[in-house]
């Protein structure tokens, strides 16, 4: 299972808002990595046990976050989330 995210939604340029995973490994597996992608040509951003994310967006657009979670046996799963900055 994988959830995602935001506090807040969207808002108003500069819109600084936190993404949540929550994500539960397959039996007998763990989870290697969470991966960001914020969805504006920023680095995207890694780690084992960051279930949260802190990302300002700093211009107007709609945005697609997602993250990536890897498992211990290579398997991932992605979700997406819109973020809209106005």
């Amino acid at each position: 299972m994988l959830s995602l995210a935001a506090n807040p939604t969207g808002g108003t340029a500069p819109l600084t808002t936190t993404l949540t995973a929550t994500a539960t490994a397959p039996s007998g597996q763990s989870i290697t990595d969470y991966a960001w992608d914020f969805g504006d040509n920023s680095a995207i951003s890694h780690g084992a046990t960051p279930r949260s994310a802190s990302h300002s967006y700093p211009r107007k657009g709609t945005f697609t976050a997602r993250v990536t979670v890897t498992y211990t046996s290579g398997e991932t799963r992605s979700l997406n989330l819109t973020i809209p900055a106005t």
